[in-house]
């Protein structure tokens, strides 16, 4: 799944949880059920390939940058800043750590990695398009929660 619905459903977590002890446990556990939505997200294998990899970061850096952007107009005002920004954060680790493993090939997050991308995702993505409107989706229910909620 691509990081902005990711970033926004910790968003609002955060902003209706108002708990770091339940904040953070429970934007990781959504990104593992993002995940099993069929999805579209970036090409895992040009990722892993030399000469796409500049290519592929710049992409996953906008996507961020549109998350972070489009969750600060949400959030910016709210007295539950902290807690958004934690729950965004955290909603946002697993996908960390998982590069950091395809980056060092460290046995110790080896599991992890066979947990996470390989384990969750469904394993073929949808066709493009129906991919992204369930990303869509999720994204303007995390913007109904934390603006009508």
């Amino acid at each position: 799944m691509l990081l902005t619905p990711h970033l926004l459903i910790g968003a609002a977590i955060g902003l209706k949880t108002h708990n770091f002890w339940l904040v953070i446990p429970i934007s990781i556990f959504s990104h593992f059920l993002l995940d099993l939505i069929p999805h579209s997200h970036y090409d895992i294998n040009n990722m892993k390939q030399a000469n796409n990899k500049l290519k592929e970061f710049a992409k996953v850096i906008l996507d961020v940058a549109f998350g972070v952007l489009l969750c600060g107009l949400l959030i910016w005002r709210s007295k539950f800043l902290i807690y958004a920004v934690a729950g965004m954060a955290a909603s946002v680790f697993p996908d960390l750590i998982t590069f950091i493993y395809w980056q060092t090939k460290t046995p110790l997050l080896k599991k992890f990695n066979d947990f996470h991308p390989k384990g969750l995702h469904p394993k073929k993505d949808p066709p493009l398009l129906k991919g992204l409107v369930s990303q869509v989706i999720i994204s303007l229910i995390a913007i109904a929660f934390m603006i009508l909620l």
